[in-house]
């Protein structure tokens, strides 16, 4: 029997790469459906379970979807829309997640924003940061990683690892051919924002034509003013897991991105040597990604 409620387009990441802004920005159209909760993460919630041995973990685990009676609640009038999408980056992360994606929904069209993976990590590591759960210098939080990993934090700790994403995107690729899978670089889209989404609306089958508002930019990271206002009202914890709770997507995400943009300072100032090291271990992923995608990083 045709599920007429499910996605028929996942977003599957990368993280740091505009998936936020392709949310919002998608969400203005007419013709699409997206949940009021951005990440449901449903495809990976065993992943997202399993890792929660750092800061925020736990509660950020608490709030995924688990189950699919409660995926399908998410979707509730989805079937009025010609185009339903879940966006959840942490997808792209996990290898397992594309044949379970294919398992339940069979061959969507999938999208893939990729970043450089150096500019990734450092915007993860400010994101970290912004939220009150990363405390170290970005050198130290790269070589604390591999410790980490084996403490089960969660995936958004692992700079390195969670960079190397071509193996995951050929399985992608693989799964549901290469004419269901779009890639987009994250470069491209901040330049070409409409042109971007003009291609998106093509590639989901809904209106290209669509004048999308672009005023707005969402999730620009940046180092926090006050590491205790980060603490109390942005890092997952007790206090912030239980207003989400309470009080709906539609307004609570926005009080929380005016909290942290009242919070935000500027970027980190990162060594000229941790980016040399950082591009000397990406050489070979740049190159596949280039490979792959024509995109040059």
């Amino acid at each position: 029997m045709e599920k007429n409620w499910a996605p028929n387009f996942i977003v599957v990441g990368a993280p740091k790469a505009g998936t936020t802004s392709l949310y919002y920005y998608l969400k203005q159209h007419p013709d699409v459906f997206l949940p009021e909760k951005k990440e449901l993460h449903f495809f990976s919630h065993e992943e997202i379970c399993f890792y929660t041995g750092g800061p925020g973990d736990a509660f950020i685990a608490r709030e995924v979807c688990k189950s699919w009676i409660d995926y399908e609640r998410h979707f509730r009038g989805a079937e009025n829309f010609s185009a339903r999408g879940d966006i959840s980056p942490s997808y792209l992360i996990h290898s397992d997640t594309a044949e379970r994606i294919f398992k339940s929904l069979g061959k969507v069209k999938i999208i893939i924003l990729l970043r450089d993976p150096v500019e990734k990590i450092i915007s993860q590591y400010t994101h970290l940061c912004a939220s009150g759960r990363e405390t170290l210098l970005l050198e130290e939080a790269l070589e604390a990683e591999s410790e980490r990993y084996k403490m089960n934090w969660a995936d958004f700790w692992w700079y390195k690892k969670s960079s190397f994403l071509t193996n995951n995107a050929e399985v992608f690729l693989k799964i549901f051919g290469a004419e269901n899978v779009m890639f987009i670089s994250s470069d491209e889209f901040k330049i070409n924002t409409r042109d971007v989404l003009s291609r998106v609306a093509n590639f989901i089958n809904i209106n290209d034509s669509f004048e999308f508002a672009l005023e707005q930019t969402f999730n620009v990271s940046g180092m926090p003013k006050s590491k205790i206002m980060a603490s109390i009202f942005v890092k997952p914890n007790l206090f912030t897991s239980t207003l989400r709770r309470f009080i709906p997507s539609r307004i609570g995400a926005p009080v929380r991105r005016f909290i942290i943009s009242l919070n935000k300072g500027g970027k980190p100032v990162v060594n000229e040597k941790t980016k040399e090291k950082l591009n000397e271990i990406f050489y070979e992923e740049k190159k596949r990604i280039k490979k792959m995608t024509n995109f040059y990083f």
